[in-house]
């Protein structure tokens, strides 16, 4: 090559740099914040950066925000804001933008802008998206003390049930019960499976003297199975980070699985935690491999989940399956036993499972011990009824609850348990009948008195 000819080549590639490097720095371009993933599982990781160069190369208002609703949904909160704000300004007039903004800035506690951002978000949508940015709005006006406009914020969302939980648990703390209950009512009428509405219309029932009905909702509080999620933010991020990595791997999984691929899922829950170890997967797995057949393979990953996490009536079930499945009898009823005596023990409203039971009286039955084998399937019974009352199925509790007796009378909460149903069912005698039966053999059982005495002489 002439020399003339390189050094012109020289000096337009000189010119093309410099070029690129104002293009860069030109006035208006901003760069994306990089959070530090190190914290994530390499799959999570590698996705947000892709979104992270996605946005390099194109700087779309689409873009930014899905950079900042995957930041916002991992806990990277100025990430997020930074990202949303960036979607703001190069598209006012999207409401995903203004709405995600809105969640990051309220997870950074900056809640005037958080309404500023719902506010905005508010007037860009209609429906259920409108109404629950007012219930976010009111939600941030209680963080700021300010009752008034927050009522107003919960009254414009409607009929969203976020919004009408916090409106009554709001009208009850200012001294107006009465209006909390006509809230309430309807609610309780429409949604007979949720706790928190029972909850709030026994404090209301309270408020305003009614102890009476009061103890009705508390009754039937502790026997509704379905829990709203009042941090709505937090259970939308939640729902958000299923998108994403492992957990969005996790997700393929189950679909997996009902769709009757085992092998495939179980090899992919393999994969899965060879990537990164996670208790959810690790048992899910061992649901799999227990329904494969491959029995060591599940007593290795439950030996696992004892040592990482700790012991738990659960896993000494699931060992006792796996052990069984393996064909050795005697350590499965070990552990069996050892599951059971945890669930003798489980508290009011803690969890409960009756697998153990029913696996000791088959397994003594099978053994010849019919006295062993009785004892099992009427503490069987006895936490299946517990369940069954719970959910508020009441026929079969009493069910579940009479078989037990009939097998063991002497088991002062099984009578106990069996006179709330009965009361439940609007059966009074019967449910006296049991209760003095529960108090013959615990005298000093203190609930079983306090409901006779609300059921009168």
């Amino acid at each position: 090559m002439h020399w003339q000819t390189r050094v012109l080549v020289v000096v337009v590639a000189a010119e093309l740099a410099v070029g690129f490097v104002l293009l860069r720095s030109r006035p208006g371009r901003v760069e994306p914040p990089l959070a530090d993933l190190t914290l994530l599982d390499a799959v999570t990781a590698a996705e947000i950066r892709s979104l992270h160069q996605a946005v390099i190369r194109d700087a779309s208002p689409g873009g930014w925000r899905r950079l900042g609703e995957a930041y916002a949904a991992f806990g990277y909160f100025p990430e997020a804001e930074a990202c949303c704000r960036r979607a703001v300004e190069l598209d006012p007039n999207s409401f995903a933008a203004h709405d995600w903004h809105g969640v990051a800035l309220n997870q950074v506690g900056r809640t005037e802008d958080a309404i500023e951002a719902f506010e905005r978000a508010a007037a860009l949508s209609r429906g259920p998206d409108r109404q629950q940015c007012l219930y976010h709005i009111g939600r941030n006006y209680l963080r700021q003390e300010n009752p008034d406009k927050a009522e107003a914020a919960f009254r414009k969302a409607g009929n969203l049930l976020w919004a009408a939980h916090e409106l009554a648990r709001l009208l009850i703390r200012t001294d107006r019960a009465s209006e909390a209950l006509e809230i309430l009512d309807p609610l309780v009428e429409h949604y007979p499976q949720e706790q928190r509405f029972y909850q709030l219309r026994a404090r209301a029932r309270t408020a305003t003297g009614d102890h009476e009905a009061a103890a009705r909702d508390s009754a039937l509080a502790e026997r509704s199975p379905h829990l709203l999620p009042t941090a709505q933010i937090v259970y939308r991020l939640h729902t958000r980070i299923a998108q994403f990595g492992l957990r969005r791997r996790a997700n393929e999984c189950r679909k997996l699985i009902q769709t009757g691929k085992l092998t495939e899922a179980a090899a992919k829950l393999r994969e899965l935690l060879a990537i990164k170890w996670r208790a959810a997967a690790a048992s899910n797995l061992v649901s799999l491999e227990l329904l494969l057949g491959t029995a060591d393979a599940a007593i290795r990953l439950l030996d696992q989940l004892n040592e990482r996490h700790g012991t738990s009536p659960e896993r000494l079930s699931r060992l006792g399956d796996a052990w069984s499945l393996a064909g050795n009898q005697e350590r499965a009823i070990d552990y069996w036993a050892r599951a059971a005596a945890y669930q003798l023990n489980v508290e009011p409203g803690g969890t409960i499972d009756t697998q153990p039971f029913r696996q000791l009286a088959q397994a003594y039955a099978e053994a010849g011990d019919q006295k062993q084998s009785t004892k099992f399937r009427s503490f069987s019974s006895h936490f299946e009824g517990i369940v069954a009352f719970r959910n508020n199925q009441m026929d079969l509790a009493a069910e579940k609850l009479e078989e037990s007796v009939s097998l063991d009378a002497h088991k002062a909460k099984t009578w106990y348990y069996l006179g709330l149903v009965r009361e439940a069912q609007d059966e009074p005698d019967g449910a006296q009948t049991a209760l003095r039966r529960c108090l013959e053999i615990a005298p000093n059982h203190g609930r079983a008195r306090d409901v006779l005495k609300r059921l009168g002489p």
